[in-house]
C-alpha cells in the first residue's frame, strides 16, 4: 500500500499541520506578555537579593548569576517561537516518529521517517486479511466468496480496535505536544524561579509522555504486525496470485487463534498508553480519578467518625455542665449565699 491509498493519512496530516499552526500562534500570541512578566520578576528577586546582602550579609553572588542566566536562556526564547519548535519541538517528535516506524515495522522493513509512513505502513498490514480475502475469491464459488467475505470482516474487528486506538493514541501524543508549546511562555518563565519550578518540570513531563507514548504504541503496534505476518504473510504476496488453498485459511484453528491476537493487541494498546505515561512520570487520569475517589470515601468515612465521637463527647460535657450548674443553684436556693461560695 502506498502513501497515497492510506486511508487515515489525508485527515491525520491535515490534523498534524492544523495543531503546529495554532501551537506556533499560540505561542506567539502569549510569549510578549509573559515576557514582561518575567522582567517584573526578575526586577522583584533582584531587589530582595540585594536587600538579603545588605541586611543579612548570606546572598550568593553566585546564585544571581545562575539565575540571570536562566533569564538570559528563557529571553531568548520568549523572542521566537520559532526557537521553541526547532529546537525542543521537532527534534523529539521527528526522533520518537522515526524510531516509532522502526519498532512497528521491525518485521517488514521500516519505511519513512513521519507520521504518514507510519500510518500507510500499519495500515497496509492489518488490512493484509483483506487483501487475502480478495485473493481467495478469485478461485472460490458464489457461496465460498460470501463466506469469505464474512470471515474476512469478522477478523478484521479486532484488528480495527487496535488500528483506531492506535491512531487515537498518535493524535493524543500530538495533542500533548500542541497543548506544552501553546502554554510553553509560561513552562519556559516558570522554569527560572524554583517556586514555579514544578509547574516547568510537569509540563516538561507531559511532552515527554507524548514521546514516550509513540514509542510504546509503535511496539504496540508492531508485535501485532509481527503476529499477522506469522499467520498469512505465507499467503499475501505481491502481487497476489490466485491458490486454491487461500479460502482453507478461513475459519480454521489457525483463523481463530489470529481473531484471539487481534484483542490481545487492543489490551496490549491500553496497556502501552499506561506505560508510556509511567515512564515519563505522568500519572494516569484514571489511577487520579480512583485515588480521589477512594481519598474522599475514606475522608468522609474518617470524618463522619471524627464527628460522631466529637458529638458524643460534647454532649457528655454538656450533661455534666448542665447537672453541675442545677446543684449549685440547688444549693443556693436551699442554702443561702454561703451555699453558693463553697
Amino acid at each position: 500500500m502506498m502513501v497515497e491509498e492510506c486511508c487515515a493519512c489525508g485527515v491525520f496530516v491535515m490534523l498534524d499541520e492544523l495543531s503546529l499552526n495554532f501551537a506556533k500562534e499560540a505561542f506567539d500570541a502569549s510569549r510578549g506578555t509573559v515576557a514582561v512578566w518575567l522582567q517584573g520578576f526578575l526586577g522583584l528577586w533582584l531587589a530582595v537579593f540585594f536587600v538579603r546582602m545588605i541586611v543579612e550579609g548570606n546572598a550568593k553572588w553566585q546564585d544571581a548569576l545562575w539565575r540571570l542566566a536562566g533569564c538570559l536562556v528563557a529571553f531568548l526564547f520568549l523572542n521566537s517561537g520559532t526557537l521553541w519548535m526547532d529546537w525542543v519541538v521537532f527534534p523529539v517528535r521527528d526522533a520518537t516518529v522515526s524510531v516509532g516506524v522502526k519498532i512497528a515495522t521491525v518485521s517488514g522493513g521500516a519505511v519513512g521517517n513521519n507520521f504518514e509512513e507510519l500510518i500507510a505502513q500499519v495500515e497496509k498490514e492489518i488490512f493484509a486479511v483483506q487483501e487475502l480475502a480478495e485473493a481467495a475469491k478469485q478461485s472460490a464459488s458464489i457461496f465460498d466468496a460470501v463466506s469469505i467475505n464474512i470471515a474476512a470482516l469478522i477478523i478484521l474487528i479486532p484488528f480495527m480496535m487496535a488500528w483506531a486506538l492506535f491512531i487515537g493514541f498518535l493524535l493524543e501524543a500530538i495533542f500533548k505536544f500542541v497543548a506544552i508549546t501553546a502554554i510553553a511562555p509560561f513552562v519556559v518563565a516558570a522554569a527560572v524561579f524554583p517556586i514555579t519550578r514544578g509547574f516547568a518540570k510537569d509540563s516538561i513531563r507531559v511532552f515527554l509522555s507524548g514521546a514516550t507514548g509513540i514509542l510504546f504504541m509503535g511496539a504496540a503496534m508492531g508485535f501485532t504486525i509481527s503476529v499477522m505476518q506469522e499467520y498469512v504473510g505465507g499467503f499475501v504476496g505481491s502481487p497476489l496470485k490466485p491458490q486454491p488453498d487461500l479460502s482453507q485459511f478461513f475459519f480454521s484453528p489457525e483463523y481463530w487463534q489470529l481473531f484471539a491476537v487481534g484483542f490481545l493487541s487492543v489490551l496490549f494498546h491500553l496497556a502501552a498508553r499506561q506505560m508510556a505515561t509511567a515512564v515519563a512520570g505522568v500519572a494516569d487520569s484514571q489511577v487520579v480519578s480512583q485515588a480521589l475517589l477512594a481519598g474522599s470515601a475514606a475522608g468522609a468515612s474518617v470524618g463522619g467518625r471524627a464527628a460522631r465521637a466529637a458529638g458524643l463527647k460534647a454532649n457528655a460535657g454538656l450533661g455534666a455542665g448542665a447537672s453541675a450548674v442545677a446543684n449549685r443553684v440547688t444549693k443556693g436556693a436551699w442554702g443561702g449565699p454561703a451555699a453558693l461560695q463553697e
